[in-house]
């Protein structure tokens, strides 16, 4: 991999994912049943499939799984199975990955570092699918109020993908019986995989400390990092490219590039949506400028 210059990524606070609180337990991803005002949805968690994460419905929109929300416990394969109320259909599903205890399928071990993960509730109830890129879609219906339609095109083409960005990757890139399906299937998870480990990195280097100090909310200190992670979706995407003919790959290596390294807190200040100017900057941006140059849809 060709050498790299250091990105700063600059976070003025956060929180650490440390669990849903309150009852649930794992299910499966069956058909739908709705009881008056409820209705059962189901799916999955990935990075690569999460188990023992924990998962809700945020129904007040604060970023974080509260007592008296809906919320459950991923089983084997990352399935989840949770009752909505139907008024709570517009929300957002969190999946809180802990650290220690959520197993990553993939590696089969648990997760050393915690991170968050988001996606609208789809029309499919019993096709549920949170992953960072389910993530990266969410994020951008919420800044930018567009259609869930629109955000799937803006976030496939920013990931230069023909994969749906809201389907699950895992099981396509095992399952499919079309090769070239399956091969963009593996290249997501791959995407994910890395993406994954970036806001994991965030949101251990910091502590509640820091967003009380701010004065941010969980939800805004989400948006911040998925405000990160697109500044460097381009780079990820082009470090995935070179990875695709190796059967054995390892996202823990990607993450070795200095451009992945993310710093602490700096004076409370608030964060800054560009790199910082001067010379380590203008080497990131012109990485990142190679990157989105070899990205057609970017």
């Amino acid at each position: 991999m060709q050498k790299r210059s250091t990105l700063g990524v600059m976070i003025a606070s956060a929180i650490l994912a440390t669990g849903c609180g309150g009852g649930g337990g794992s299910g499966s991803s069956g058909g739908v049943t709705e009881t008056p005002g409820n209705v059962t949805i189901s799916g999955r968690a990935a990075d690569g499939y999460l188990v023992q994460a924990n998962v809700c419905a945020d129904l007040n929109t604060n970023g974080s799984c509260d007592a008296g929300e809906p919320n459950t416990t991923t089983g084997e394969g990352g399935v989840f199975t949770l009752e909505v109320p139907q008024s709570g259909l517009t929300a957002e599903l969190l999946v809180e990955a802990i650290a220690n205890l959520t197993i990553d399928e993939d590696t089969n071990q648990p997760i050393p570092k915690g991170f968050t993960l988001r996606s609208p509730i789809i029309d499919e109830k019993d096709a549920q699918f949170v992953s960072p890129v389910t993530t990266m879609v969410a994020n951008e219906m919420k800044n930018t109020s567009v259609s869930l339609e629109r955000a799937k095109e803006i976030v496939a083409q920013r990931l230069n993908t023909s994969f749906d960005p809201i389907k699950d990757y895992v099981e396509a890139a095992k399952n499919s019986a079309d090769d070239s399906v399956k091969q963009n299937a593996e290249r997501l998870h791959r995407i994910a995989q890395v993406t994954a480990r970036v806001v994991a990195q965030i949101e251990s280097n910091v502590s509640q400390t820091d967003l009380d100090e701010a004065g941010l909310t969980k939800a805004e200190f989400l948006a911040l990092v998925s405000r990160q992670v697109e500044l460097l979706v381009s780079v990820i995407v082009n470090d995935i490219e070179e990875t695709l003919a190796d059967p054995n790959f390892d996202p823990d290596s990607i993450l070795e590039g200095p451009e992945y390294a993310v710093e602490p807190p700096i004076n409370n200040e608030p964060p800054t949506t560009e790199p910082n100017p001067g010379t380590g900057s203008d080497l990131l941006s012109e990485r990142i400028a190679q990157a989105q140059d070899a990205n057609p849809f970017y």
